[in-house]
């Protein structure tokens, strides 16, 4: 049975339809069935038969696009339902993805909380991509395009562009080639599809009359093709939008940092190293260790396999934790999700805070509650050993083009190349993909998350990185007294390196609370 909404219970996920289980088919089609909608009612509606009847879709129509490669869906679960879904085609071309979404639904009782704009986003929301688009008659669908990809629909650019369309539209089965229609004043295709258009009105209402520019009248039969395109200049953005973009972002954090594919990634091969360091300033096997912002918890582990036994280890993701946990019996967990912002009550007389917990947060007063509770949470004269990402070689290494006020150029933001950095190599340090805003001194990047079998998902990823200087003065703000620090490069903390090598991607820092 379908439970009552709660945005904290619906998972997304992404597939191949060719990858689709027959219970997933099934799924869909009754999703399609008992909640797209009806059709016409119309005498224009040449089924008489099925005026103003639901609309039934069947397996067989799921069943096919299970025969293709070139078809895909991202669904979103609660409670292992499938409460929403979104299926789309993708064309392969030299200057990129051309992708057209031929179905949209959301169950009935699980509309107006984003869920289909969600999944619309994942699938639109790709700055690699060339093409985007769909055939509608619902006119608020046409504006989360507008809205994913940063573009408007215009007519004059669909008609020139109208070779990538017919050749997108050859992969969708109820559209003819022949019958796309655009000119100066409506775009528009037969679909031989007899929806019902009462919503219609209301709908154009909310995009806004005054921008909507595909005519009032749709003809039974017929739908709205609406299509943005790469080359197309992105549209302007104010500084309320923009600061919504990068909240949204935010909020996707906890995510971004779960995908990663960390034991992959070569800078998390070297917690025997580390702990080798590390382990000279800590008194004895029985001292209580915390590790905040553990990660996979490699770090803890190998504090485990060399005796010490009373640590505790805490992550925000419960990815993270999860896989942390999968490495030790059950009876003996030391992992835990946690917002170590929040953490209390875990004294110890030492502590672990490394690879960039503390700078994770682009607002600066968060990274401060990480130190504070890393402070709190400390025996007077307990140690820590702390690791920043190093701003003075982020800026020495930027390109010139890469320093500027975001807010104040956006575009040029949105025109930075898109990486999957931190899902496969986690180097962040390459200057191709990251921008320096002068306004904020934050690091920007766009990082992409596909087929790892959750949503794909495109992110503005915002980071604070530090000077020496900065981050020992605030760290002595809070109340702790810098032991030793220097630049290091991942597995080698015993060699310090100057400020600039391009090896010294980190600081670290030995600090004890007074």
């Amino acid at each position: 049975m379908f439970s009552q909404f709660n945005q904290e219970k619906i998972d997304y996920f992404t597939k191949k339809c060719s990858l689709l289980t027959d219970a997933e088919i099934k799924a869909s089609s009754y999703l399609f069935s008992n909640n797209y909608g009806t059709y016409s009612n119309s005498k224009d509606n040449p089924n008489e038969s099925k005026r103003n009847a639901q609309i039934i879709l069947g397996v067989h129509y799921y069943e096919n696009l299970r025969n293709r490669n070139d078809a895909y869906v991202a669904f979103a679960m609660c409670d292992d339902n499938i409460v929403g879904q979104a299926f789309y085609v993708i064309e392969d071309t030299n200057e990129g993805k051309l992708t057209w979404v031929i179905q949209l639904v959301v169950h009935k009782k699980y509309r107006r909380h984003g869920i289909a704009k969600k999944l619309l986003f994942s699938i639109w929301g790709f700055s690699n991509d060339c093409a985007w688009g769909l055939a509608t008659t619902n006119p608020l669908t046409i504006k989360t395009l507008e809205t994913a990809t940063m573009r408007e629909v215009n007519l004059e650019t669909m008609r020139k562009n109208i070779d990538k369309i017919k050749r997108i539209a050859q992969k969708v089965s109820f559209i003819k080639v022949n019958d796309i229609q655009i000119d100066k004043e409506k775009s528009v295709v037969f679909s031989n599809f007899y929806v019902a258009h009462d919503d219609i009105p209301a709908f154009i209402k909310k995009y806004g009359k005054k921008n909507w520019k595909f005519g009032f009248e749709l003809q039974e039969g017929y739908e709205w093709l609406a299509f943005t395109f790469k080359s197309q200049d992105i549209k302007s953005i104010s500084k309320k939008d923009l600061d919504k973009l990068f909240e949204h972002s935010e909020k996707c954090l906890v995510d971004a940092y779960s995908r990663m594919r960390m034991p992959e990634q070569n800078w998390t091969r070297h917690a025997v190293n580390e702990i080798d360091f590390i382990e000279k300033y800590i008194p004895s096997k029985e001292t209580k260790i915390i590790d905040i912002g553990c990660g996979i918890g490699r770090h803890s582990l190998e504090l485990l396999n060399r005796g010490y036994t009373n640590i505790l280890a805490y992550d925000f993701s419960e990815r993270n934790i999860n896989f942390a946990k999968a490495s030790i019996p059950d009876d003996k967990n030391i992992f835990f999700k946690q917002d170590v912002r929040f953490l209390k009550g875990a004294k110890a007389d030492f502590a672990i805070c490394l690879y960039d917990v503390i700078g994770s947060f682009p607002k600066e007063s968060e990274n401060l509650r990480i130190i504070k509770s890393l402070y709190k949470n400390l025996t007077k004269n307990g140690k820590a050993v702390i690791s920043v990402m190093n701003m003075e070689l982020t800026r020495n290494i930027a390109k010139e083009k890469n320093v500027y006020d975001v807010y104040k150029n956006p575009k040029r933001l949105f025109k930075l190349k898109a990486s999957s950095t931190m899902q496969s190599t986690g180097d962040v340090f390459n200057p191709e993909y990251f921008v320096i805003d002068t306004q904020t001194d934050l690091v920007f990047r766009k990082e992409m998350f596909t087929n790892d079998g959750y949503l794909d998902s495109e992110y503005i990823i915002r980071d604070k990185r530090y000077t020496l200087e900065e981050i020992s003065k605030k760290l002595e703000k809070c109340g702790f007294k810098i032991v030793e620090s220097r630049f290091v490069q991942a597995g080698h903390w015993e060699v310090p390196l100057k400020n600039t090598d391009l090896k010294a991607k980190e600081i670290l820092l030995v600090v004890q609370k007074v």
